[in-house]
């Protein structure tokens, strides 16, 4: 039976580092002889030693609080839970009801390892679930109640805000993220797929769109409503990327390996009708999801970003959809390629504020820590020996913390560098824990009182004991030029690579070289879907809207901004004419009437021109001059046929053109007509002699005697 001290973590007031090591040592070497053991020494602990998984259950606890636990000491336990599914799947056997597996440490040992080792954490249940059908039945009674919480959150949320309270955001978030963080595990432990989750998620991701956006939240706690707002979405995009998986991209036969867009083969699938039916599924729900969420501007990640969006962003589905493409379909699927392309050029191109995300923030802090930690290890397995090596660590140690500052710094802008160094003194340089402090304003009593504000004290530059000559530079290491940093600068002393110097424009290829450049496809694919989206996003030209407009004098008072002469002026301008609103009654009224027309007192009295100034609301000047006008339009007869006014009749011809056209008819009557052509055609036949060459023969013929003169006889 194997015992083993209470977990105490580095640093704890009152435990000094070499105690702490010594704990250390034995934690480690315990775990180690039981992971030694055969399948049966696993099965007798967990039946026999329940104190084992308790403080195993203990350690993992203090990690989900503080997460300051021992790497070493979480990889051990991590790889006990492993080893105990391993040997009860061997076995068997079925769970007992005090079997330390329950599935409240079962949840917290997936809190715990389900994001770092996905695949291992996925499988080791999987195991569980095929020996122990009642385990499993519990979980999945679990997950729909947490399904049903989380549809119910809308309601929470509501009567939250309804209350008084002056924390309600925080506390609302807190317990969303409790059942979003339970949500996510439980379902990538069950690996099913659970088709009413996607509307839940969609609907929780629109209320924290709309209820915590930074508008809406007040400014002193706008850094840490948005940090929880930050963690409860990223549950959320984390359980709407595992439903994806289970049902689409496992069915291929991938598994994705990390959030860059890498997926690994874990089982060979042909191409099959199943396959492109896979994919044709994903492709219509994907267009269907875009189209729901409607981005047509870009939005800042994480902040006003639907869940479409964070979810491109923090996995980089389009990549791994082009990989899958290119690995099973030979790039050969069209459906693959266009989601690629739709999801890159719609969706993560008008995602801004990566960079800036809390997401990108603490994946490089913990970058940051864990270098810090190997550096840590490394500086503690080697002595130093000599002056020279303490400085150097000196050195390291002060370049190190002022990054820590400055990530800090990064998101409490406000507070002094002097004060965070403090703060990571205090915490032993984990600039986690000092950011988790700072947002739940729960600093060491020895920091608490320090001035927020207090600025960080330059140290002392190390004295050199041996004299160094003054570094002396060159002068052209000062001067600048154009070609600074450039790959074909020849005053840098760089080998400027032949291959890459071409005269005039560059030499693209013939088109099967073109066609085969992936890129270059891709890239012109890229460029036609932005094109078609952008279609009708240009502006309205309107230069060439008042060309057609009737020129005339300025009115003064238009110019002046902000009068309403101008407004009158624009509705003036836009008023339709009269004439052409009233063309058909003037017309009628003209060709029926002409006589209501005239310019006299009498007409303008008569009843039929009132009647017309009231169905015209026109003047009688304006009705009289239309007819002045109407009589010179030459499009008159046009204008009449329009409205089907023409009788068809014509006018009368004079007497005098009568008369000449009939003598014309008369002289042409008494002359013989012409010959016809074959009668022509015959004649000249005929008489060939008189008509062409030969008349020209014998002219010529004439010329030539005449300029010869008389022929000599003798």
């Amino acid at each position: 039976m194997i015992d083993l001290l209470p977990y105490i973590p580095r640093n704890t007031n009152g435990v000094s580092d070499e105690l702490w090591k010594k704990g250390h040592t034995i934690w480690l070497s315990t775990l180690t002889d039981l992971l030694n053991g055969d399948d049966s020494s696993i099965l007798d602990q967990m039946d026999r030693n329940s104190g084992l998984y308790s403080w195993c259950q203990t350690v993992l606890l203090q990690e989900i609080d503080q997460g300051n636990v021992d790497h070493q000491v979480l990889q051990l336990i991590f790889l006990v839970y492993v080893r105990s599914g391993d040997a009860i799947s061997a076995s068997g056997s079925v769970l007992p009801p005090s079997s330390p597996l329950t599935p409240g440490a079962l949840d917290v040992f997936a809190l715990v390892f389900a994001r770092t080792n996905p695949t291992v954490v996925r499988r080791f249940f999987s195991q569980l679930f095929n020996s122990q059908s009642k385990l499993r039945d519990q979980y999945v009674s679990s997950v729909d109640q947490l399904v049903d919480t989380l549809e119910s959150i809308d309601g929470y949320m509501a009567t939250m805000a309804s209350s008084s309270a002056a924390t309600w955001q925080q506390a609302c978030l807190e317990r969303t993220l409790v059942v979003a963080r339970l949500l996510e595990t439980k379902v990538l432990c069950l690996g099913t797929y659970i088709p009413r989750l996607f509307p839940v998620l969609q609907s929780c991701y629109e209320q924290l769109l709309d209820r915590f956006a930074p508008s809406s939240v007040n400014g002193a706690d706008t850094v840490e409503i948005s940090y929880w707002t930050y963690l409860v979405k990223q549950s959320l995009v984390n359980t709407f990327n595992t439903l994806v998986e289970i049902n689409y991209i496992s069915p291929l036969g991938y598994a994705t390996v990390d959030q860059s867009g890498n997926v690994e083969k874990v089982s060979d699938i042909k191409i099959t009708s199943d396959a492109e039916a896979i994919v044709e599924s994903l492709s219509d729900q994907i267009l269907a999801w875009i189209e729901q969420c409607g981005v047509d501007s870009s939005k800042t990640v994480y902040v006003d970003a639907p869940l479409l969006m964070d979810w491109q962003v923090e996995w980089q589905t389009a990549k791994r959809l082009e990989h899958i493409n290119h690995d099973l379909f030979h790039d050969g699927s069209e459906q693959l390629s266009f989601l690629s392309l739709v999801l890159e050029t719609q969706i993560q191109e008008l995602a801004t504020g990566i960079q800036q995300s809390w997401g990108n923030r603490i994946k490089k802090q913990q970058e940051q820590r864990d270098a810090s930690r190997n550096n840590n290890e490394a500086s503690a397995a080697s002595t130093p020996n000599n002056h020279s090596t303490t400085a150097t660590a000196s050195s390291a140690d002060s370049i190190q913390r002022t990054s820590l500052i400055s990530q800090v710094r990064d998101i409490f802008s406000d507070l002094g560098e002097g004060f965070v160094e403090a703060c990571l003194v205090a915490n032993n340089d984990d600039a986690e824990m000092v950011i988790m402090q700072l947002l739940e304003d729960n600093l060491p009593p020895s920091v608490a009182s320090l001035d927020r504000s207090m600025e960080r004290t330059t140290s002392p530059k190390p004295s050199h004991t041996t004299g160094s000559a003054p570094q002396t530079t060159s002068i052209l290491d000062s001067r600048r030029n154009i070609f600074d940093k450039d790959e074909f600068d020849v005053f840098s002393g760089g080998i400027v690579q032949q291959n890459k110097v071409y005269l005039g424009k560059k030499n693209q290829g013939t088109t099967e070289t073109l066609l085969e450049n992936k890129k270059h496809t891709k890239d012109e694919k890229a460029n036609m879907l932005r094109r078609i989206y952008d279609m009708y996003e240009d502006e309205i030209d309107d230069s060439y809207d008042s060309v057609n407009e009737m020129p005339g004098p300025v009115d003064l008072a238009a110019v002046d901004e902000g009068g309403q002469a101008a407004l009158e002026a624009v509705r003036a301008k836009k008023e339709v004419d009269p004439n052409a609103m009233n063309e058909s009654e003037l017309v009628h009224m003209y060709v029926d009437h002409p006589q209501v027309f005239d310019r006299s007192s009498a007409t303008r009295k008569s009843a039929q021109r009132d009647a017309l100034r009231k169905r015209t609301n026109m003047s009688d000047e304006q009705l009289e001059g239309w007819a002045i006008m109407f009589n010179r339009n030459p499009r008159k007869q046009r204008i009449l046929d329009k409205y089907m006014l023409f009788d068809g009749s014509q006018e009368q011809v004079g007497d005098k053109v009568k008369s000449e056209q009939q003598q014309k008819q008369k002289e042409s009557a008494s002359k013989p007509p012409p010959p016809s052509e074959s009668k022509q055609r015959s004649y000249k036949d005929k008489n060939k002699a008189r008509f062409g060459n030969h008349n020209r023969k014998k002219n010529h013929d004439k010329k030539l005697n005449k300029l010869a003169g008389p022929v000599s006889t003798s």
